[in-house]
């Protein structure tokens, strides 16, 4: 009488522990290539309801620092040089010259906003983007630039671009540090339509 066979032999085994072990170095690659896609996802969503912020800002005229709204409406400000490109900047435009004063000596006060508010910078918030992402370029109607600033000017909002009065689509986009090759592109249009590529 033949035994019946139980249980699994050496090879068996081995060749089931192989097998897995190389689906899942498969999927620990997919997940980390996947990981870099994602962290981009958010980081340019995040961008696109910041930049919808700043337009809801400047057509509600939100009060900045106790004065009423700034004159010259809310936006935000673009730097893609290596010490400023992980973050942008929400910023109040007091003096309306449709732009970021980053040395801080155009004040609100100065400016004409309420003499009774306190003398404070256009700063409104420094916002960091997530770890790993930087801004690779900033464009307006495809020309590239260093900086650019992105305002919101109310009650419309009116858009303005810094760096060109006449451009009609200014474009941030987003890359991973370590892979330049993936990105994505947030567009804004003068009639402040914000969409991403």
């Amino acid at each position: 009488m033949l035994l019946k066979r139980k249980g699994f032999t050496l090879i068996e085994v081995l060749v089931a522990v192989f097998i897995i072990m190389i689906l899942s170095v498969i999927g620990v690659a997919n997940y980390q290539g996947g990981g870099g896609d994602a962290v981009l996802k958010i980081a340019s969503n995040k961008l696109k309801q910041d930049l919808r912020n700043a337009e809801i800002m400047s057509m509600s005229t939100r009060k900045f620092d106790d004065s009423g709204g700034p004159q010259g409406g809310y936006g935000i400000y673009f730097d893609k040089t290596s010490d400023n490109n992980k973050k942008y900047v929400l910023f109040a435009d007091c003096d309306e010259d449709v732009a970021y004063d980053i040395d801080g000596t155009d004040t609100c006060k100065q400016a004409g906003e309420d003499p009774e508010t306190k003398d404070t910078e256009e700063l409104f918030e420094d916002i960091k983007m997530e770890s790993g992402i930087k801004i690779a370029d900033l464009t307006v109607d495809d020309v590239s630039f260093d900086s650019l600033c992105i305002t919101f000017i109310p009650p419309s909002p009116d858009v303005s671009f810094s760096n060109s009065e006449t451009g009609e689509i200014a474009k941030i986009t987003l890359s991973l540090e370590e892979d330049d090759t993936k990105t994505q592109v947030v567009t804004v249009n003068k009639t402040g339509l914000i969409s991403i590529e």
